[in-house]
């Protein structure tokens, strides 16, 4: 269930990132080439710099990749790219023989021009010939989440209110869905959050669509 809620959660963040080329054209990056290469991250970094966009408390912005734009970065034999720089150094080399960690908590390899990558498979998917998967780098304030947090839908006097209720109930009663009572009970939850853009014309994100080569 945990999980299920936060792909819920990610997919209303996402949707509304998405949104921001409606509101500001440069939001939207137009790529170099057929994949993503490590030039098209310091362009979407600096075009946020040159527009006051603020890097979050490490100074740094982050961003947001599948994997398969992930591995299209480390193969791409561009000249100046992430490849062609750390393979010179021993420490760089050393970073190119480990693949990213799986849950994203790495960015040793995909940390580039000023933005550090979490990788992810919830990305948007744009289907077509060839697909194209879109990669995201965003600034503070990017896109701000509201929490609605409060004591309607608790009992009175209920001093443990929370924005996220659990409701589990057991079934002790024969019914017509379930006349042998093999279901024993059943849990579900009740969330209240949205988020939304920052009211200004000027967004604080880039994305990007690329092709892969990768399957």
């Amino acid at each position: 269930m945990a999980y299920r809620l936060a792909q819920v959660i990610n997919l209303i963040i996402q949707n509304t990132v998405d949104g921001a080329g409606a509101i500001d054209a440069k939001a939207i990056h137009a790529p170099l080439g057929t994949n993503l290469v490590a030039q098209d991250i310091t362009s979407m970094v600096q075009s946020l710099a040159g527009v006051n966009a603020l890097p979050f408390e490490n100074g740094r912005f982050t961003g947001v990749i599948h994997p398969f734009i992930v591995g299209d970065i480390l193969i791409s034999t561009q000249p100046n790219g992430i490849t062609d720089v750390l393979k010179r150094t021993a420490e760089g080399q050393e970073k190119l023989r480990e693949l990213p960690s799986p849950d994203g908590d790495s960015v040793q390899v995909i940390d580039w021009g000023g933005a550090s990558f979490h990788q992810s498979t919830l990305v948007k998917l744009t289907a077509g010939t060839p697909n194209k998967l879109r990669t995201y780098v965003i600034g503070k304030d990017g896109v701000i989440g509201i929490s609605f947090g409060a004591k309607e839908n608790t009992q009175i006097g209920d001093g443990d209110w929370r924005n996220l209720n659990v409701w589990v109930r057991r079934l002790t009663e024969p019914s017509g869905y379930d006349p042998s009572r093999m279901i024993g009970g059943f849990a579900s939850y009740n969330a209240m959050y949205t988020c939304t853009l920052p009211p200004d014309p000027t967004m604080r994100v880039r994305y990007t669509d690329a092709a892969t080569a990768i399957t």
